[in-house]
């Protein structure tokens, strides 16, 4: 299963998960995209943990919005 995130601020409004979900499941893709959302108090520290996750192979992708 591939792992896939969006993160930024404010991404509970954001109409990616219900949009690559749609596409996962016309492709037959075994996907998931979630969610991350990240605000300035906690920024450093999630970012961090993120990038681990990229290098052990745990995320395959990330998108940014603001």
């Amino acid at each position: 299963m591939k792992n896939f995130y969006l993160i930024g601020k404010n991404t509970k409004k954001s109409l990616s998960p219900k949009i690559h979900k749609w596409i996962y499941d016309f492709f037959n893709i075994e996907a998931i995209y979630s969610t991350q959302n990240i605000k300035e108090l906690n920024f450093r520290y999630k970012i961090k943990n993120i990038f681990k996750n990229i290098e052990a192979n745990e995320i395959d992708g990330i998108n940014i919005t603001n």
